[in-house]
C-alpha cells in the first residue's frame, strides 16, 4: 500500500468511527441535548415541589387525626383539594404549577 491508499483507509475509519461513537453515545445517553436537560430539571423541579406539597399534607394529616380516604377514585377530591392547598408557591412565581398539584395527587394517592 502507498501512502494514498493508507491515509483513504485511515480517513475512512476516522469517519465511521466518529459515526458510531456518536450513535453509541446519544443511545446511552452520554450525552444529553439541550431539550433532554431541559425536560429533566423542570420534573426535578416538580418532583421536589411535590414531596414538599405531600409531605405538608401527611403532616397536617397526622396533627389533625384527619382519616379522610385519599387511595383510588373515591379519594380523587380530597387528593386534590389537599394538593391544591398545600402546594408551595416558591419565590419569584406567579402561582403554584398544576404539574406540581398532579405530581402531589398522585403521591398522595400511593397506598403506603
Amino acid at each position: 500500500m502507498n501512502k494514498r491508499e493508507i491515509a483513504k483507509t485511515f480517513s475512512w475509519g476516522v469517519v465511521l468511527g466518529s459515526i458510531a461513537l456518536t450513535i453509541v453515545a446519544f443511545s446511552a445517553n452520554w450525552i444529553v441535548t439541550r431539550g433532554t436537560q431541559d425536560q429533566n430539571v423542570r420534573t426535578a423541579w416538580i418532583d421536589g415541589q411535590a414531596g414538599i406539597c405531600v409531605t405538608l399534607v401527611r403532616n397536617h394529616r397526622k396533627a389533625t387525626n384527619d382519616t379522610t380516604e385519599l387511595t383510588g377514585w373515591s379519594g380523587r377530591e380530597a387528593r386534590e383539594k389537599f394538593a391544591k392547598d398545600f402546594a408551595v408557591i416558591p419565590a419569584g412565581t406567579q402561582g403554584v404549577d398544576q404539574s406540581v398539584i398532579y405530581a402531589c395527587s398522585s403521591l398522595l394517592d400511593k397506598r403506603t
